[in-house]
């Protein structure tokens, strides 16, 4: 290097002291923080990676179709059960806050007190959401809500110019569409839904994009398992292969001869019909007594039939590693031992700390570090100020092997005492006074001939620490405190609050295709827990507009979940036939059933919007919410005897094929309209069940 590039490089570092220390000298803020407050705006950085693809300037969709990841996730149970070992093995140790400064840490922890209190949803469910979303989609959106009204007295202003975060709410990748840049940079965020007739534009700076192994130039990730869905395919298909071919070789085929080809000696017509009722009659176990013109022989096939269990191996197997996941995990463990299976273990935890290590790194930056800034922590200038997310280690084996080698390079002498403490994880402490050894040599007498128990320092130093041991091991303490629990008093204030959504019972928008709990709620009643929410909030000033947006759309996909519920467990209580033919149409029935509960909301919940409209400019807009509530109350009793109805119909005709009938009669009532007179006979083709009654509310078509 150059004498005159040398004495340039000095004199910026001497600068960039200079600039360090005026950072640290500026005021301190609410929360204690030693930072100067600076422009997003102007740090950013636009993006040199060219974007993939021709949509520049448009809404652009994943390449991967999130809809047949989802199916597959609820569809295909090695699918289900390798997603569900990877997410929850990532959370099952938990995950912490950890920061050199505790006011920072208790800061960050505050803000998520609060945000839980606003949402009425804990951050361990918002986390645990996200994570499900980042391992099953490999990729995982959440919605950053603002305002200062529920910041609970903090200091707090907004990173990018507005209000401060107030809640975090977990996004569907599946209805997500992107807009970009032509330098590749997000410009518009739109996040709709399953019905495709609504959707939310949002700035890149109000949602939170976790992705897993994004292709460069593209905005979306990509599932670690994509490409094992065509070898699942494939699986599924020889099984069911497998599954007929059981069927057809299960009973043996038996030949009864009569006569014989000799001429004269061939058999009549008397004879044939003769055996064909010793046949019909014969019990089950029963046995046939013939002369020499009767011969019986049982024809089997097992030596022709194909041994297809090498072929079942080897697509299970495929399907397993392009899972990641090895036998063992999966619960099969006839062909290993316990050494194979550690190291299969290990391979499932690598790829569990994969997701965990790009999880907490997103979640840094696009959570945790705009909280920071908000509240005038400074993570970037002054590192003091950090608070990191990180998932405690899954792998306790290894991390004590890992700490007892940092002992034994300690104790022979490889490493000090600071570059110890620094391989734990831990900073480094110059008060010892705490620790084992001297709080021994203080506090035991034996240790240390200078106290003795007679003296008001040794009894005192011997007592405190007896009692605060005893007292820890009969009321532990942990990172939560000690607490009592709640009071008679307190219990019975909250049986009786008033049902609504927003707070006995929070709302989440869940997809169909999870498992529901079939009718805990009755429709009608819910019903009316939708109109108390929306009164509630009313109540509360919110709105009018705001408030029925709320109530609507949080419980919209839950009123369709109710319908879908009620007919599928009318369809399932009523079915008694159980076939490999059955179980596959009734996956089809399964998808049908749940589009015309989506349907058939979506009609509900429009013209609820359409009552209403014209009432937000009335003074008391509350008074008129019984009334048009109230004008559905009919509509929806029919609505949920006619799904019912549904079910129970379609279950009725499913058995009636599978007893071998070859069409189904629908029997129609004299006060049926037009519309059912249309419909006589249903066979099995297609989707014959959208033709089984009933065909409308207070339909009384029957079928037979």
């Amino acid at each position: 290097m150059k004498l005159g590039n040398l004495l340039v490089a000095q004199q910026n570092a001497r600068q960039n002291i200079l600039n360090t220390k005026k950072l640290q000298e500026v005021g301190k803020n609410s929360s204690g923080s030693k930072s100067a407050k600076r422009d997003p705006a102007k740090a950013k950085v636009g993006s040199a990676t060219r974007p993939i693809g021709d949509s520049v300037g448009q809404f652009e969709e994943s390449p991967v179709d999130f809809e047949e990841i989802q199916r597959s996730y609820y569809g295909e149970s090695y699918i289900r059960r390798a997603i569900d070992n990877v997410s929850t093995l990532m959370f099952k140790s938990g995950y912490q806050f950890t920061g050199k400064k505790p006011e920072a840490v208790e800061y960050i922890k505050t803000r998520f007190r609060l945000i839980e209190e606003a949402t009425g949803t804990p951050m361990d469910s918002i986390f645990t959401e996200l994570g499900d979303n980042f391992v099953l989609f490999g990729n995982a959106e959440f919605i950053k809500v603002r305002g200062k009204d529920s910041q609970g007295g903090l200091n707090v202003d907004g990173y990018y110019g507005g209000d401060p975060i107030a809640g975090i709410f977990p996004a569907s990748v599946v209805y997500t569409t992107i807009k970009r840049k032509d330098n590749g940079e997000i410009e518009t965020i739109e996040i709709g839904d399953d019905s495709g007739s609504s959707a939310v534009d949002f700035e890149p700076e109000d949602v939170g994009m976790l992705t897993y192994r994004k292709p460069t130039g593209m905005v979306f990730g990509v599932p670690y398992f994509q490409n094992v869905l065509n070898d699942a395919l494939i699986l599924r298909q020889i099984e069911n292969n497998v599954t007929r071919l059981i069927y057809r070789n299960l009973f043996p085929l038996t030949v009864y001869t009569v006569g014989s080809t000799t001429p004269g000696f061939e058999a009549t017509n008397a004879e044939l019909e003769e055996a064909m009722e010793n046949i019909e009659k014969v019990p089950d176990d029963g046995v046939f007594v013939v002369s020499e013109r009767h011969k019986l022989e049982t024809v089997s096939s097992n030596s022709a039939m194909m041994d297809a269990s090498a072929y079942l191996k080897y697509f299970r197997q495929r399907v397993f590693i392009g899972l990641g996941m090895s036998e063992s995990t999966m619960g099969i463990g006839d062909s290993t031992n316990k050494s194979t299976a550690d190291n299969q273990n290990s391979d499932l935890n690598d790829l569990v700390k994969d997701f965990q290590r790009r999880f907490q790194a997103q979640i840094q930056v696009a959570l945790i570090d705009e909280l920071l800034f908000e509240g005038g922590y400074d993570p970037v200038m002054n590192p003091e100020d950090s608070v990191n997310f990180e998932f405690v280690e899954i792998e306790q084996a290894a991390k004590m092997a890992r700490e007892n080698h940092s002992i034994q390079k300690y104790n022979n002498n490889g490493i000090d005492f600071d570059e110890y403490r620094a391989e734990l994880g831990y900073e480094s402490k110059e008060d010892m006074s705490k620790f084992a050894m001297n709080l021994k040599s203080k506090n035991n007498p034996q240790d240390n001939p200078s106290l003795d128990d007679n003296t008001e320092d040794g009894k005192g130093a011997s007592s405190d620490s007896s009692k605060n041991v005893v007292d820890n091991k009969d009321k532990p303490e942990n990172q939560h405190g000690k607490q009592d629990g709640p009071t008679k008093s307190q219990t019975k204030e909250q049986k009786n609050r008033n049902t609504v959504l927003t707070e006995s019972r929070p709302m989440v928008n869940l997809s169909v295709l999870e498992e529901v709990n079939d009718d805990n709620e009755p429709i009608h009643s819910y019903w009316r827990i939708i109109r108390n929410d929306l009164k509630d909030r009313l109540k509360k000033k919110e709105s009018f507009e705001q408030a029925l947006g709320f109530s609507t759309e949080l419980s919209r996909k839950s009123f369709s979940r109710k319908i879908y519920a009620s007919t599928i467990k009318a369809y399932k209580d009523n079915l008694t036939s159980f076939s490999t033919t059955v179980l596959k149409e009734s996956k089809s029935i399964d998808d049908y059933i749940s589009r015309q509960s989506d349907k058939v909301t979506e009609r509900l919940f429009n013209e609820l919007s359409k009552r209403f409209n014209g009432i937000a400019e009335k003074e008391q807009p509350i008074e008129y919410v019984d009334a048009i509530f109230g004008t559905f109350e009919k509509r929806i009793e029919r609505m949920s005897q006619n799904q019912k109805e549904e079910g129970k119909q379609i279950a009725k005709a499913m058995d009636l094929f599978e007893t071998g009938q070859q069409f189904i009669t629908v029997l129609h009532d004299e006060n049926d309209c037009e519309k059912c007179e249309q419909h006589k006979k249903v066979f099995r083709t297609g989707e014959w069940w959208k033709e089984i009654p009933p065909y409308h509310p207070s339909c009384h078509c029957d079928i037979n």
